[in-house]
């Protein structure tokens, strides 16, 4: 069972910069080496707002899915190790698509990507060298839209990143 630390203080707002992108007809793109590396690039130019971004747990009523574009849902996931690509593909994968299928009333989901994040720099450059050296080549960055980032990304009508994907130096 996944084990979940609750902080003993919890804010119910605070103020941060978000950095927006210009639609000025510049190519947007996020291209990172491999899997839980650091090195990223990116195109676009950013626009920054200083903004107030609210906690939404301690929010008085729920959020509906067809009026906010998300609900909070609980779920218990039999995932015992989230650093473990092959348990999160083999077990998480199928849990995400089964609980937005149920929620959302979709006929057909389909998880393809996921994102692990971890503030600790030493773990996350363990684990993207342990998943470099079991794969033969590194995956190629997909062009999709932004959305929110969440642990699991699912999706009800994206392609498939092998669908739109580019290599570093390639078109």
């Amino acid at each position: 069972m996944v084990e979940v630390i609750e902080r003993e203080t919890v804010n119910e707002a605070i103020e941060a910069t978000v950095n927006y992108v210009l639609d000025n007809g510049e190519k947007i793109f996020t291209q990172t080496a491999v899997p839980g590396a650091t090195d990223v690039r990116s195109g676009g130019t950013l626009d920054p707002h200083r903004v107030t971004i609210r906690n939404a747990r301690l929010a008085k009523e729920p959020f509906v899915l067809d009026r906010h574009g998300f609900r909070f849902v609980h779920h218990d996931t039999k995932v015992a190790d989230f650093f473990e690509e092959e348990q999160i593909r083999r077990v998480y994968y199928p849990e995400m698509e089964a609980l937005v299928k149920a929620e959302s009333g979709a006929s057909r989901v389909v998880v393809f990507d996921h994102t692990l994040r971890t503030a600790d720099d030493g773990e996350r450059e363990t684990r993207r060298e342990a998943w470099t050296a079991s794969t033969s080549a590194p995956p190629a960055t997909a062009a999709a839209p932004s959305s929110p980032s969440t642990s699991s990304s699912a999706s009800t009508g994206w392609r498939s990143p092998k669908d739109s994907c580019s290599r570093p130096g390639s078109a």
